[in-house]
């Protein structure tokens, strides 16, 4: 956990929230001027913010600070736990089955709150464990009164060893092989999935084509982004299905483009995206939120991994198939583990590394994108893919939404 404070008057921004931040002074010092963060949000603050500082307090004794847990059974009835947990939206999926089976292990008087980014909050909309909402950073004056925290800036390296979910569930204080496999996997509510505009393209579209299959080769760091003209010719083996990139082909070098290829904009409305994987019939996508999304509809999905071993995230998807990458280059070989949490320190090296200049292996090749991911054949998704879409019709967009809803059931764990 940390403590961030401002040297300036002003606006601070992050993640959809905005603070309005004064010094703090002493000895009279406003609580509500420092801000709390998770270790891993608060070291990116303060690398691209001049005017943040770290700010020194022991938690333990300012009054009324919430106390850290270390398992649900320490937890009394009617406390008021708080987890704090920014990140992406793979990430944040992949943290939904943790809270639910943390929540459903505690008293039944107890409550939840989650301090999350703003911009990621209506990923959590409908789900009954979580009491409320809050953005993070979040104010001290209104973390004071909880009595339990969490936050999971703790033991980095068995994060980079086990399934993000269990890794959760390990800071949680509870032990990941005492649950089953199937309340492991993710889903999202209902909600999620209003944006009729979206729906209504989709669905014209199928009238015309078979199939649709949602294509997303982007990414929030360079090494796990696919170019489009290294996937794009897929659609060239299924003439009978439209294949809709989340990415203009027109952006970049794309050589012939199949005619059965059309492009759709979800980049400004998390509303716009989930509704467009929920709308589909099946999904590729790179090591990124799609192939998330699309496990937590229960949607077939096909995900290419490179640098991160897929062990690490898809285990516990009932409906997403992953190609990893079978690669040795001059300077690694397939996984190396560089990601945006061990982002300066290249495994195989030891090196620290900036990870927006790409991979040391892309940098000596001249290329910007991991050329594992581009060593991955489009014969092999192609081949794939057909055997995904041969599946029987028990997951299609019609019938894929409502029995995941119904799926939601009550919790009998031991610790």
């Amino acid at each position: 956990m940390m403590f961030l404070v401002s040297d300036i008057k002003g606006k601070f921004e992050s993640f959809g929230t905005t603070h309005y931040l004064e010094p703090i002074s002493y000895p009279e010092v406003d609580i509500s001027n420092i801000l709390v963060a998770e270790d891993s949000l608060g070291k990116r603050i303060l690398r691209t913010c001049p005017h943040i500082l770290r700010a020194q307090f022991e938690a333990s004794k300012i009054p009324s600070f919430p106390s850290p847990i270390q398992s649900p059974k320490d937890i009394l009835d009617e406390s008021k736990v708080i987890i704090l947990r920014g990140g992406g939206i793979g990430d944040l999926i992949l943290l939904i089955p943790a809270i639910r089976i943390f929540k459903n292990l505690l008293p039944k008087g107890a409550e939840m709150v989650l301090a999350t980014f703003q911009d990621k909050m209506p990923l959590f909309e409908g789900i009954p464990e979580i009491t409320e909402l809050r953005a993070m950073p979040i104010r001290m004056s209104d973390i004071l009164g909880l009595d339990y925290y969490v936050e999971f800036s703790t033991k980095l390296n068995l994060f980079r060893s086990i399934h993000m979910t269990d890794y959760y569930l390990t800071i949680l204080g509870i032990s990941p092989e005492k649950i089953a496999h199937a309340e492991k996997e993710p889903w999202l509510a209902p909600q999620v999935v209003s944006s009729q505009r979206i729906i209504n393209w989709i669905t014209e579209l199928r009238h015309s084509w078979e199939k649709v299959i949602y294509i997303n080769t982007g990414s929030t760091d360079i090494i796990r982004r696919i170019p489009i003209n290294h996937i794009i010719q897929i659609a060239s083996y299924f003439p009978d299905c439209a294949f809709v990139f989340s990415t203009d082909p027109q952006m970049q070098d794309k050589g012939d483009t199949p005619l059965n290829t059309f492009f759709l904009d979800t980049h400004n409305s998390l509303n716009d995206y989930f509704s467009a994987i929920w709308a589909s019939d099946a999904i590729i996508s790179s090591d990124s939120s799609a192939y998330h999304i699309a496990g937590a509809f229960r949607k077939p999905a096909i995900a290419l991994f490179g640098p991160i071993s897929s062990s690490l995230r898809v285990t516990y998807y009932s409906t997403v198939w992953a190609i990893d990458a079978n690669y040795k280059g001059s300077t690694c070989s397939s996984p190396c583990g560089l990601n945006a949490v061990t982002e300066l320190k290249h495994s195989n090296t030891g090196k620290m590394w900036d990870i927006n200049e790409g991979c040391p292996e892309a940098k000596a090749k001249g290329t910007i994108y991991s050329p594992c991911l581009l060593s991955i054949s489009l014969d092999s998704v192609a081949n794939l893919l057909s055997k995904v879409m041969s599946l029987p019709d028990g997951i299609s967009h019609e019938n894929s939404y409502h029995p995941l809803i119904q799926g939601i059931s009550s919790y009998n764990y031991e610790i």
